[in-house]
C-alpha cells in the first residue's frame, strides 16, 4: 500500500513538473513569435495562430454519393483554410464517420505532395451539402477533397462541367468505389458533361433475371429463375443516352488535367 502510494506521489510530481515544462515552452515560444513579427525577420503568415486579420479562403467541390435506398445523390463540399498547422476539421452537422477523418487526412498529405507544399500554414474545414443525409462517410469523395485542397493551395477554381468519384491513396492514386452507375446518372441528372471514375470500373457488371418454364406433366410446369452476369460499357451508355462523357483517371495528376483551371 505504501509503495503504490509513493508510485502514485512521484508521478504526480513528475505531471506536474512537465506540465509546468510546457507551459514554459509555450510561453516561450509566444514571445519569441512576436519578437520575430515586431522585428519583420517574418510574416505574420509563417505564424498564422497570431496573424488576426486574414481572410479564409473557401473553395465549394461537388461530390456524388448513393444513398442508404440506393438512389445516386450530388452533393456539395465546402473546404475553408484558415491559419493553422494542416490539421482536418470537420462540422459536425451532418455527423460524420471515422473513416471520414481518415479520408480527409489522405487528401491532405497528398495535396502537399503534389503541391511541394509540406509545411502547411493552415488548418482545413469541411462541411457538406447532401440533401437529407444524416451521417457522412466512406472514402469515395477523398479525389475530390484532394483536387480542392489542391485548387486553394494554388489558387486555381474548378471546372463546374466535371464532377470525380474515388478514393485517395497516399501514393496518389484514386481508388475503386462502389455505385458507380447510380453516381454516374446522378451526376447526368444534374447537367455535368464529365464523370470521372477510377481506373478500370468504366466495365460494370451486372446480372439480370432469366427465368425458364419447363412442362413437367401436360398442364403443369416448373419454373427456374437465375441470374446471368452481364456487362454494361459506361462509357458508351452515358454518351449515348446521357450525352455525358465518362472518363477513367489512374491518380490526381490525371483528374487535375480534366477539373482543375
Amino acid at each position: 500500500m505504501v509503495f503504490s502510494s509513493l508510485i502514485l506521489s512521484l508521478f504526480s510530481i513528475f505531471t506536474s513538473l512537465y506540465s509546468l515544462h510546457l507551459v514554459k515552452y509555450h510561453y516561450q515560444h509566444i514571445n519569441n513569435v512576436l519578437t520575430d513579427i515586431k522585428s519583420k525577420k517574418c510574416t505574420p503568415l509563417q505564424y498564422p495562430s497570431f496573424f488576426g486579420n486574414y481572410t479564409p479562403k473557401d473553395i465549394i467541390i461537388p461530390i456524388v454519393a448513393v444513398t442508404t435506398t440506393g438512389d445516386g445523390v450530388v452533393g456539395y463540399m465546402h473546404i475553408r483554410a484558415i491559419p493553422g498547422y494542416g490539421n482536418v476539421l470537420i462540422e459536425a452537422n451532418p455527423f460524420s464517420e471515422i473513416d471520414l477523418q481518415y479520408s480527409l487526412e489522405k487528401a491532405v498529405n497528398v495535396a502537399k505532395i503534389v503541391t511541394k507544399r509540406y509545411s502547411l500554414p493552415y488548418d482545413f474545414i469541411f462541411s457538406y451539402e447532401v440533401g437529407d443525409a444524416e451521417v457522412i462517410g466512406g472514402e469515395s469523395a477523398g479525389a475530390a477533397a484532394t483536387l480542392g485542397i489542391i485548387a486553394l493551395l494554388e489558387n486555381r477554381s474548378i471546372r463546374n462541367d466535371t464532377i470525380i468519384t474515388g478514393t485517395i491513396e497516399l501514393n496518389g492514386d484514386i481508388g475503386k468505389v462502389g455505385g458507380i452507375f447510380e453516381k454516374a446518372r446522378a451526376a447526368a441528372e444534374q447537367g455535368y458533361k464529365r464523370f470521372l471514375l477510377p481506373e478500370g470500373q468504366s466495365i460494370l457488371i451486372y446480372y439480370e433475371r432469366v427465368t425458364e418454364e419447363k412442362e413437367i406433366m401436360p398442364g403443369y410446369y416448373v419454373y427456374k429463375t437465375s441470374y446471368v452476369p452481364k456487362k454494361l460499357n459506361l462509357k458508351e451508355y452515358a454518351q449515348e443516352e446521357w450525352s455525358m462523357e465518362v472518363i477513367e483517371v489512374k491518380n490526381i495528376y490525371d483528374a487535375m488535367n480534366y477539373m482543375l483551371k
